[in-house]
């Protein structure tokens, strides 16, 4: 905790006027009495206590949800398309008909050639984009999450890869898979996604936050 004392004296006054701005913009708790018209500034109990998560700033919406996103999106994107084709033997093609297949059905994805392998791709990247945001609205308000991106960024995968299948894929056109997924497929996607989605949004986010931090 940062403590600063003021005292009646207009020019230490002047000196942390820039500060209790600072301060009064970010809604830190200190208390104030009144700002008289000359610039002299009275401080109950002469103190001012910046509490101790001033330390770390907010993380941008822009920064962590379009470069989260996009971090997102293509790393995944290339984990998809290098390990499912080597796994199972299909074409890059049919890696993202299988994704549009949760919007279309597994037959009209199949049959819709390039285009719907397309959609797949385009889906992927607005789903990408959804964890982020998501995580920017957790990490604007659950400080932890700044503050120890990395394992927090490694839980958050996981949980979003256990959604992914137990949620959004039932939910969807796909519905419930009638067999089990292979070991390698099911090991390739918890740690994919820790790795490859929950780090990399994780560690923009922390990144975004100091940023702002800075410019207060």
């Amino acid at each position: 905790m940062v403590r600063v004392r003021c005292t009646e004296n207009p020019s230490e006054a002047s000196c942390h006027l820039r500060l209790l701005k600072r301060c009064a913009d970010i809604d830190s708790g200190f208390a104030m009495s009144h700002l008289f018209p000359n610039g002299r500034i009275q401080v109950v109990k002469e103190e001012i206590l910046v509490a101790e998560d001033l330390k770390t700033g907010r993380p941008g919406a822009f920064q962590t949800i379009i470069f989260g996103g996009l971090a997102i999106g293509i790393l995944d994107f290339l984990d998809a398309s290098i390990f499912f084709p080597s796994y199972y033997g299909i074409s890059f093609a049919r890696v993202w008909q299988g994704v549009s297949a949760g919007l279309l059905g597994r037959e009209a994805a199949v049959a819709g050639g390039w285009n719907t392998a397309l959609l797949g791709i385009l889906l992927h990247f607005v789903v990408a984009f959804g964890i982020a945001i998501v995580y920017f609205l957790l990490s604007r308000n659950i400080r932890f999450l700044i503050n120890h991106p990395v394992i927090c960024g490694l839980l958050f995968g996981v949980m979003a890869n256990f959604v992914m299948q137990y949620v959004v894929i039932p939910l969807s056109a796909i519905g419930i898979r009638s067999a089990s997924e292979p070991l390698g497929s099911l090991m390739n996607s918890v740690i994919g996604h820790a790795v490859l989605v929950g780090v990399p949004v994780a560690l923009i986010a922390s990144w975004s936050a100091r940023q702002n931090q800075r410019e207060l």
